[in-house]
Formats: C-alpha cells, structure tokens, sequence
C-alpha cells in the first residue's frame, strides 16, 4: 500500500532533523514494511518521487542520496541449521544473515534473524534492496537492520 502522504511526513521529518542539528542529511534511507513483492515498483516509484519532492520543497538544489528497503516479516522461509550454530530449541542463532543460495541471482535481497526465537521457530525478515544511491556493500545493507532491531526491546530472554 502506497503512503498517500510520503512527501509531507518526509518534508516534516527533515524539518525536525534541521532544527535540531541546523544541517539537512546527505543521505536518506528508508527501510519500508507492507509491501508485497507486486506492489514494489509501483509503491518504491512513487515513494522515492515524493520523497524527492519534499527535499526540492525545502531547497531546490537539496537532493540527498536517497536508499529504499522495502522489509517483509511475513516469510514463509523457516532457517534450520545443519551444524551445531542453533539455540538448543534447533532455531538459528540471532543475526544469522542468508545472503546466498536462496535469495535471487541479481537483486540485492538477503534474509535476516535479528532475534533468538523464544517460541515456535524463528522467522527470518526478508530485506529487498530497491532503491540504492548509496551502492552500500551487502555487508553494510545487513549491518544496519541488525542494529536497528536492538535499538527497541519487545521481549527479553534471561
């Protein structure tokens, strides 16, 4: 489902960021959830013209290198390692990346546990790079979510 109001919410965003730190990113990157794979090129194209958008409405010549990732949490892939890297409840370790084998030849997508599964097993979100001024490495592109999803505490283990 598109965001009907991307180019205000952004636009407000980056107002925010300027008052606080008096400067505007050299770089956006908007990792986006809800969208299924039919939707990609029709949701990322007209995100990315919004988010533009808002940054010409702020200034002309403002236009920052701009990463879209669109996040599906709702895989049906299941990860069952084969060696002995796994919690004793058989799911694969928390920050376990698939990057190969699985995924598709010549898109930047890979798989990511970013948490140990408490109950039932672990599912992994699937990260699809479609926007990317940036040209992050693969490595970089799975070191950010990573980070992110320790940032907010839903659960912990203890």
């Amino acid at each position: 489902e598109v965001i009907q109001d991307m180019k205000n919410v952004v636009k407000i965003l980056l107002k925010k960021f300027n008052k606080i730190t008096s400067k505007k990113p050299q770089a956006l990157v908007m990792f986006r959830d809800g969208v299924s794979e039919g939707q990609f090129t029709t949701v990322m194209a007209r995100e990315l013209m919004a988010i533009r958008a808002a940054c010409k409405e702020l200034q002309e010549s403002y236009e920052p290198k701009i990463t879209y990732i669109v996040v599906q949490k709702r895989t049906h892939t299941r990860f069952f390692p084969m060696d002995q890297n796994k919690y004793r409840n058989g799911n694969a370790l928390a920050g376990t990346v698939v990057d190969q084998g699985i995924n598709h030849p010549t898109e930047g997508d890979f798989y990511l546990l970013s948490h140990e599964g408490i109950q039932g097993t672990s599912r992994p979100c699937h990260y699809q790079v479609l926007w990317d001024d940036m040209q992050f490495t693969a490595d970089q592109l799975e070191f950010w979510p990573t980070i992110f999803a320790y940032l907010y505490t839903r659960c912990t283990v203890c």
